[in-house]
């Protein structure tokens, strides 16, 4: 039994990563709970980084049976680890010079240190995970639509996401105000009014969505009839 194992993502599963599917709960609240601000340790390996950034936060996922989809951790594994794991991306973040090449060599051989085996084996363990990748692509389809579960790491139920309209609403209003009120606070950044709204409770979001709602329906009218007059107003002065 390997230590340090290579996962290969499938292609139906981009984009459904916790990081990608919802950066700011991950940023937020997902990788301060994986990993410590001190004494940040490889869950595989032992490597205690002296800078955070040395230590990710790697998704596990669970392929139980199409379209099922589940998040079953979140774990702190160095950057080799994390590297070694996820091979195929390392070889092809190298082709794009995003990496050096050099670093092949180097994730190869932390690979075997950690699980004492040899480069032969390296290369076996690599093609199992491929074809274990091609497997999973075939029972559920390459453009197949996962259910995912995010589990305990996904947002609260009473904190979820902005829909594609409440997050059109809160742009129109700062296309119009600049600025937003969240509860008592003003927020002059669109994004940070977003992450805030997303961190509201759901009784107290649909307030203040209705308040600017409110306030949108009012700048309209505003538009409509300057100067405040009425079409009442209006016909009167015509008589």
């Amino acid at each position: 039994m390997r230590r340090l194992t290579m996962e290969f993502q499938p292609v139906f599963m981009a984009g459904y990563s916790l990081k990608d599917h919802d950066s700011s709960h991950w940023e937020r609240r997902v990788r301060p709970r994986a990993i410590p601000q001190t004494q940040a340790t490889c869950r595989i390996c032992g490597f205690i980084a002296e800078e955070r950034r040395l230590i990710h936060a790697d998704e596990v996922w669970e392929f139980s049976s199409p379209p099922h989809v589940a998040l079953v951790d979140v774990r702190p594994l160095c950057t080799r680890c994390h590297e070694a794991k996820d091979f195929a991306q390392t070889l092809v973040l190298i082709a794009k010079g995003a990496r050096d090449a050099k670093r092949e060599a180097e994730i190869k051989r932390h690979y075997c240190e950690v699980n004492a085996c040899s480069e032969a084996e390296f290369d076996t363990d690599f093609a199992a995970a491929a074809a274990t990748k091609r497997a999973l692509e075939e029972r559920y389809g390459c453009n197949s639509i996962p259910e995912v579960d995010y589990g305990d790491w996904g947002r609260p139920k009473d904190t979820p996401r902005l829909s594609s309209k409440e997050r059109e609403l809160v742009k129109a209003a700062f296309d119009i105000h600049g600025e937003v009120f969240v509860g008592e606070r003003l927020h002059r950044n669109h994004s940070n009014a977003v992450r805030a709204l997303q961190a509201t409770p759901l009784d107290k979001r649909a307030a203040i969505l209705n308040e600017i709602e409110n306030s949108l329906d009012a700048a309209a009218d505003d538009d409509l009839w300057p100067d405040h007059e009425c079409p009442w107003d209006i016909k009167m002065n015509r008589e």
